[in-house]
């Protein structure tokens, strides 16, 4: 298996991950409004669940922007550099990005680490599990980082020294 259809692969799977996330906290949240103002009963666990999900779906939203290259970027001091040093500036832009990637891992699994022998207030699951969204979005954007890292240095290649548009 090539590595593009991992990425690909591993993209689809996070995708339909973040949509079933999503789907669940609209679900916890439209329940929670029925039950505290149409029966008059609030649901205690409802707020504390749409919010572990919220962070999930984000981050994991946030590893697939780095795929697609649609994270907010100032390309405009790019723009304006000389064709071989925007190369340059986009492959440490890359190196930049997979060391924070390498950050977000090794300190998220710490967090949790640290994490795992607390529990949450209203669910009673170990917070250690919130948490490990931040490692596994890192993994993610690791793994995109590279691969679009990897495609920046094949189509410098290909293109014979011509930096992408």
């Amino acid at each position: 298996m090539t590595f593009k259809k991992f990425i690909d692969g591993l993209d689809s799977v996070v995708k339909w991950t973040a949509i079933a996330m999503f789907s669940i906290m609209t679900v916890a949240i439209v329940l929670q409004v029925i039950f505290r103002y149409i029966l008059h009963a609030s649901l205690s666990w409802s707020e504390e669940l749409a919010r572990y999900l919220f962070v999930w779906s984000v981050l994991l939203g946030s590893a697939m922007c780095v795929k697609r290259r649609s994270h907010v970027g100032v390309e405009v001091f790019t723009m304006y550099l000389p064709k071989n040093l925007q190369r340059y500036s986009i492959f440490l832009a890359d190196i930049l990005g997979l060391i924070f990637y390498g950050i977000l891992i090794i300190y998220g699994f710490n967090v949790v680490k640290i994490t795992m022998n607390q529990f949450s207030a209203s669910l009673g699951i170990k917070m250690g599990y919130p948490y490990l969204s931040i490692p596994v979005a890192g993994i993610v954007m690791f793994l995109n980082g590279l691969y679009n890292m990897l495609e920046d240095l094949k189509q410098f290649k290909e293109n014979d020294g011509v930096v992408r548009a």
